[in-house]
């Protein structure tokens, strides 16, 4: 918006005379409600609820290797949880701070759908999983995957890992949310709090 719209009364008068009007923005039909110029037409503009959910797991393992590595896969569900588009979508996942203190090797990363992965994606110079201008249309979702092994030596964890999902609306309006220890990006996965870590 805004969307403009203006009516117009007629009418006719005993002698046959024909009267008109075109609408002017307010209350009161005789004057100009206090704007500059009559006839001026009453703007509506919508507000937009844009929103984002992203929901993280390990899907599979870990796995010891039997070498002192374990392998893992991240699981992470990311959501277009409100009323209108989303771009510039970006998940962001910092496995250097999770494994403070291993090693780590980022094996795989994959999406499933419409968004496409950064391949330069390492989890430590480079945290963003997604490639730039990314989209994600109202009440989409996506998966992405992410394996990574990981040398523990004599800390064995627990190791508690979170992503944050962020993207723009149409307005220019960021949006973010940091994940959920679950598969559903829209609810708090059973727990107590929400954003709690994987």
């Amino acid at each position: 918006g805004p969307y403009n719209n203006s009516a117009t009364a007629g009418a006719t008068s005993p002698s046959g005379a024909t009267v008109n009007d075109t609408s002017d923005n307010g209350t009161d039909p005789e004057t100009n409600n206090g704007n500059a110029a009559d006839d001026d037409a009453t703007p509506v503009t919508f507000a937009e609820a844009p929103a984002i959910g992203v929901a993280k797991t390990v899907s599979a393992g870990p796995t010891n290797n039997g070498d002192g590595t374990h392998t893992l896969t991240y699981s992470m569900v990311v959501k277009n949880t409100g009323d209108i588009s989303l771009s510039n979508v970006q998940v962001v996942d910092d496995l250097t701070t999770t494994f403070s203190g291993a090693t780590f090797v980022v094996d795989a990363k994959s999406t499933g759908g419409t968004l496409t992965i950064n391949n330069a994606f390492n989890g430590d110079g480079d945290k963003n999983l997604l490639a730039a201008n990314q989209n994600l249309a109202v009440g989409e979702s996506e998966t992405i995957s992410l394996t990574v092994t990981v040398t523990p030596g004599t800390n064995l964890g627990p190791y508690n890992n979170s992503a944050t999902a962020g993207a723009t609306s149409p307005s220019g309006a960021t949006v973010n949310d940091t994940s959920d220890n679950g598969t559903d990006p829209e609810t708090n996965n059973g727990n107590a709090a929400d954003d709690d870590a994987t």
